[in-house]
């Protein structure tokens, strides 16, 4: 706020407020708005397309302004979270009415994007991360305050820590000095971030952290200094001690499959390749939870897939009972409807700003739980459940209405019988009129004055009207108020009690409303530990009968999980493209992976559909690690450490790296990492330079990851030169997916099959891209010559590249001579398996070889 602004009782509080949270947007209610003034108001109003206008606008001191409904505030600090902005919100914490001079104000919380759940996506989590310490000794805790899921890491590598960061998404990033680094912040550059401003907690603050979540102080270095760094932030901010964080979970980063962020990206889990939203990711086709924290469990496990097989397996028992009983499935999913989002309630509670609506639907929730427990038999929900719905769905029920109101202080919160002076008021308040009538007929009767009434107006209140030809009738412990033209006002002792009642009982209900609606939600408070533990029960349950409804109307099968290197995929589906591309009928394929056959050289033509099998295969595993069944007709999967993906070109303008640079970057990462229990995806290496330069590249790598490496893999290729690697490389075998010419059609049969592929059919490709005619033409009789000059079949294998002769080795590519490809052509021809078109084009394919 400018120092110009004027020395008003309002503006020094306002200045105030807003030098306490310079970084914050000040959000200052002033009756039924929240107001902006100065900068903060000149870029909200630019920002929210707000009008733009000022206070005192006829004066020199003319301050701008702008301002939106309370009643519609939360779209507007939805909008300003998206934009990475913090806004402190000052509220009114005393009666207008009451108050004598400048009604009082306090900033009641500070939002920021990773304290903002109550306005962010439900099936989302709201993380906000600390980093303290430094390379060797990282200290890494996260929280999630609406929930009050509070863990803790301590990594020793570097690349770990980053691979974390990319891994939970933080909204919000809090580093200490040391962890301040453009490679932390590069990690998760859509985060806000905020400086610690010690990275050491004071010795006392470790050993209250320690009590209060009974850990050894001691045991927890760095992690537990990041811990009192995220708590202190949140608990500053939303001004609150966070009682709903009632335990602290200490974890080992690397204890689950390993995803970078090129293969999160790629393989489209969270966020599309393209435009925004879930549509066409695969947690918008996996999600089938049906309450807001089992969402939250379900992404979770998918972007944290597990790497214990017994774990795995008891994940797939859940899903199996499910799965093979379809009423209790139904039954359970029925009763899951109706369950609110348990976590986060339970943080508002214990923030202290829970509204009737939540505890009502608080109170529909756990009223669900015995009826789960039995339909589902499942541990978490037994005794701790029926538990809950005895005395804390009881209590709510007695005192709530069927129908709770959204906020507090507008009454009509609890039920009639709960509280009996509740009703008294409530009477009062509904009965005036009828209180009124009773009244002037008993004063009417006591004083023989027919024509008396009792009336009422905003400056005497009540009083009784008696006319002048009956002032003699008035008895004498009436007391005169007022003279008027045709009588006399009078005031008893009954009336002004009954004025007292009357003119203060709407006033007296609301605050005994609220006074007894903060007692319930300080009970409910009491009992959020064992509400957190119901709702994670919840959630998990939710998981498995998403995981469960999903197998049955996808048609997927329990994969069999085991120890040992290997995959063994039968009429495996891309679980994404089947479902939404339901124009053709997806085509399955069966792919095996082993130590006698663990790397795939994949050829084909574009569009046949290499990209779209190696990103299912990606999938399947995946999804049978986090403990969901398969699209496949049979599925061995032998648990992977990490999971690598390249897939398509991408390019990095804003570090000035080139597609090719990128590719290069993310192949040298997944070389680095990558170890024999690794499954490793790669699509085109080497393209983006000449063809000798992205072959020889292509060619070292497919070895490395072969010789070195000993990952399991699929290598999709157009450099067909590099089929020869089956010759040299004993667990390198060729496959490609099918693909035929129908006169000037090319028809993609979508079929893996044995062998490399025939050709890569890219002018044919390019003809169905559209392009013109008349290039098609020429590009034909260019390959045409271009094949006639290629070298003839020799021994030697660099010939292919124009050089000198040399001696052949398993280290160096060969040369591709045309006995090579007709040999490859007709080894990859399996009689029993050709369809008659498909015998037709393999002959004609052959017959074009011959005359090169």
């Amino acid at each position: 706020m400018a120092a110009s602004t004027p020395d008003t009782p309002m503006f020094r509080q306002y200045r105030e407020m807003k030098d306490r949270n310079p970084d914050a947007l000040l959000f200052y209610r002033m009756g039924d708005f929240y107001e902006l003034f100065g900068d903060d108001a000149v870029w909200t109003a630019h920002a929210l397309e707000l009008t733009l206008t000022s206070r005192d606008k006829n004066t020199e001191n003319a301050v701008p302004m702008c301002g939106v409904p309370h009643h519609a505030v939360d779209g507007y600090l939805r909008r300003l979270m998206e934009m990475g902005r913090k806004v402190a919100i000052a509220d009114q914490v005393e009666d207008p009415r009451l108050a004598k001079g400048l009604v009082k104000r306090e900033i009641v919380r500070v939002l920021s994007p990773g304290l903002a759940a109550d306005i962010a996506e439900a099936h989302e989590g709201v993380w906000i991360v600390a980093i303290t310490g430094g390379p060797g000794g990282w200290g890494l805790a996260r929280l999630d305050a609406s929930t009050g899921d509070l863990r803790v890491a301590e990594p020793s590598a570097t690349d770990t820590l980053v691979a974390e960061l990319v891994r939970v998404d933080p909204k919000e990033l809090l580093l200490g000095s040391e962890a301040d680094d453009p490679e932390l912040r590069g990690a998760v550059p859509g985060a806000v971030v905020t400086p610690i401003p010690e990275d050491r907690a004071p010795a006392a603050a470790r050993a209250e952290l320690g009590r209060r979540f009974g850990v050894d102080a001691e045991g927890l270095g760095a992690g537990l200094d990041a811990v009192h760094a995220v708590l202190a932030y949140a608990s500053a901010n939303l001004q609150s001690p966070l009682p709903n964080v009632v335990r602290l979970r200490p974890y080992v980063l690397g204890g689950t499959l390993g995803l970078d962020e090129a293969t999160r990206r790629n393989l489209e889990l969270f966020k599309p390749l393209r435009g925004t939203g879930r549509v066409g990711t695969l947690v918008h086709l996996v999600d089938q939870a049906l309450t807001p924290m089992g969402g939250r469990l379900l992404r979770e496990w998918l972007g944290a897939p597990l790497l214990d097989v017994d774990a795995i397996r008891g994940r797939h028992d859940a899903v199996a009972a499910l799965v093979a009983d379809g009423v209790r499935r139904r039954e359970v999913r029925l009763l899951l409807g109706g369950v609110a989002d348990v976590e986060r309630i339970a943080g508002r509670v214990a923030q202290g700003t829970a509204t009737p609506r939540d505890l009502g639907a608080l109170r529909s929730s756990v009223q669900r739980l015995p009826g789960l427990a039995a339909a589902s038999a499942h541990p978490a929900l037994g005794a701790l459940g029926e538990d809950l719905a005895e005395d804390l769905a009881a209590d709510l029920d007695q005192w709530l209405v069927d129908d709770p109101p959204p906020v507090s202080g507008e009454g009509g919160i609890l039920r009639d019988g709960a509280d009996p002076e509740v009703d008294r008021l409530r009477g009062l308040s509904r009965d005036a009129k009828g209180a009124i009538a009773a009244l002037e007929g008993r004063l009417r009767d006591g004083s023989g004055i027919p024509s008396l009434k009792v009336r009422s107006n905003g400056v005497f209140g009540y009083y009784i009207e008696v006319t002048k030809a009956n002032l003699d009738r008035v008895p004498p412990s009436w007391h005169r108020k007022q003279t008027i033209a045709n009588g006399e006002r009078f005031i008893t002792a009954e009336l002004k009690e009954y004025e007292d009642e009357v003119s203060g009982a709407e006033e007296k209900l609301l605050a005994l409303e609220a006074r007894r609606f903060t007692e319930l939600r300080a009970r409910v408070a009491a009992q959020l530990p064992r509400v957190g533990a119901l709702a994670r029960g919840v959630a998990t349950l939710d998981v498995y009968a998403a995981f469960a409804e999903l197998a049955v109307r996808q048609r997927y099968v329990r994969p069999d999980v085991v120890g040992t290197p290997g995959l063994a995929l039968t009429a495996g589906r891309h679980p994404v493209v089947e479902a939404t591309r339901t124009e053709e009928r997806f085509v399955p394929n069966d792919l095996s992976l082993d130590p006698r056959g663990r790397l795939v050289i994949l050829t084909g033509p574009n569009m046949a559909g290499k990209s779209t099998l190696m990103r299912q295969v990606a999938l399947i595993v995946l999804l049978a690690q986090a403990g969901s069944f398969v699209p496949a007709a049979r599925a061995r999967i032998g648990v992977v450490d990490r999971l690598f993906v390249r897939v398509g070109a991408s390019d990095d303008l804003a570090r000035g790296q080139s597609t090719f640079m990128v590719e290069m970057a993310e192949t040298a990462n997944i070389l680095a990492q990558a170890t024999n229990r690794s499954l490793v995806l790669l699509d085109e290496i080497g393209r983006g330079t000449s063809t000798y330069d992205g072959l020889a590249i292509a060619w070292a790598v497919a070895e490395d990851l072969h010789d070195r490496v000993g990952a399991l893999g699929v290598f999709a290729t157009h450099y067909h030169e590099l089929a020869a690697l089956a010759e040299t490389c004993d667990a390198v075998r060729n496959l490609h997916v099918s693909a035929t010419e129908h006169g000037d059609r090319l028809v993609f049969l979508r079929a893996l099959k044995g062998g490399p592929a025939p050709g890569s059919y890219g002018i044919q490709c390019a003809r169905l891209a559209g392009l013109p005619g008349p290039v098609v033409d020429r590009a034909r009789r260019l390959l045409a010559q271009m094949e006639k000059r290629r070298p003839k079949a020799e021994a030697t294998q660099l010939s292919l590249f124009g050089t000198a002769p040399a001696p052949l080795s398993p280290a160096s590519p060969p040369a591709a001579p045309l006995v090579d490809e007709v040999r490859a052509a007709v080894e990859g021809i399996d009689p029993d398996a050709l369809s008659p078109r498909e015998a037709h084009a393999a002959l004609y394919r052959l017959k074009e070889l011959t005359r090169s």
